[in-house]
């Protein structure tokens, strides 16, 4: 996690990244430069997934979310209690599979 000081400095350079043009006032120039940043957030949080999963440690040690163990249970799908989200995705997968086979049938 950023601190003050560094998403301040983060601030100060996307404020210099937005040109000073007539008809811009400063309100506008701080709303663009939040959005730059916000969108350079976005783009940050996608590489650092993209490299994770490209190493093979994706979702692999983060614990699976409350949504999933909810899915699981509704399924009737046993797991442990430190799933992850990797391994929820998986066996999520599996029971859809095993659901739309059955109502096929």
């Amino acid at each position: 996690m950023k601190t003050i000081q560094e998403i301040k400095a983060d601030f100060e350079k996307a404020i210099t990244e937005v040109p000073v043009m007539q008809g811009l006032n400063t309100s506008d120039r701080v709303q663009i430069a939040i959005a730059l940043l916000r969108e350079y957030g976005k783009y940050n949080r996608g590489e650092a997934m993209s490299t994770a999963k490209a190493n093979g440690n994706g979702n692999q040690v983060m614990p699976a979310t409350d949504k999933q163990k909810n899915a699981l249970s509704k399924f009737g799908v046993k797991f442990s209690d430190t799933i992850t989200k990797s391994e929820a995705s998986d066996l999520l997968d599996k029971a859809i599979t095993e659901a739309q086979n059955k109502k096929g049938r």
